[in-house]
């Protein structure tokens, strides 16, 4: 199964591996944002409210994100063999 991560091409993993660890940053920098505007909210309870639930749909996003990146790199036989594809990319 490790082996078949190499039937797609290099272009399709790398991509797929940047779509995953962006999506982990930017969900969290977002709930941070939101976590962050419930405390300024004070007193506005549909603030509150609407930030409170944002909070937690990019925490959860953030988690499936992270999972997704976790299964994406067990596929790789080794983590050097996926050093050596990230080597040299700057994304």
């Amino acid at each position: 199964m490790k082996k078949d991560i190499f039937k797609l091409k290099k272009k399709d993993r790398l991509t797929t591996f940047v779509h995953l660890a962006d999506g982990v940053v930017n969900n969290a920098k977002h709930a941070n944002s939101h976590i962050k505007s419930v405390g300024k909210a004070k007193k506005n309870k549909v603030s509150k409210k609407f930030n409170q639930e944002h909070a937690e749909k990019h925490s959860k996003e953030t988690l499936d994100h992270a999972k997704k990146l976790v299964e994406h790199i067990k596929k790789y036989p080794s983590l050097d063999a996926l050093e050596k594809e990230l080597e040299g990319k700057s994304f």
